[in-house]
């Protein structure tokens, strides 16, 4: 796991995106197949102008590292994803920002392979996101990994 105050790049579209982590949110969802799966997830910032401002690289697992952008579209595209798809338990460090320690999520995926998600906090409104596969994030200056706080 990746720790608060640790800078991470990650590519995209050809360009590197440099962010400081500022939130880490360790989810465990119960998902419409009844299983449970748990990952995390760090809220980056960055000087840099709209999209990256403020954006999300989730880590799950043996599915790869995605990197999420927020946005104003709101209509699903893609198909569900039952098993990315449910209620959450949110254990959260850092920066809460809409955070709650409860979140509905539903998750697409277009053809194109990339995401589309729906979320919302307990008490808030519902956010929406689009999201990439990208290669694991790398480590800028003297960045470590911690061992993993997931929710209970």
């Amino acid at each position: 796991m990746i720790k608060l105050g640790k800078e991470l790049s990650v590519k995209i579209g050809g360009k590197v995106i440099t962010g400081s982590v500022v939130g880490i949110d360790c989810y465990r969802l119960e998902n419409f197949e009844g299983r449970t799966l748990q990952w995390a997830s760090y809220t980056l910032t960055s000087p840099r102008k709209h999209p990256f401002t403020r954006y999300w690289i989730t880590d799950w697992g043996k599915r790869g590292w995605v990197l999420w952008l927020a946005t104003r579209k709101k209509t699903p595209a893609g198909r569900f994803l039952a098993e990315r798809s449910g209620v959450a338990g949110i254990n959260f460090s850092g920066e809460q920002g809409a955070s709650t320690p409860v979140a509905a999520l539903v998750v697409y995926q277009k053809k194109d392979g990339s995401y589309y998600s729906l979320e919302r906090f307990a008490g808030s409104r519902t956010l929406f996101f689009e999201g990439r596969k990208v290669k694991r994030p790398q480590r800028t200056g003297k960045n470590t990994y911690a061992s993993p706080r997931l929710a209970k």
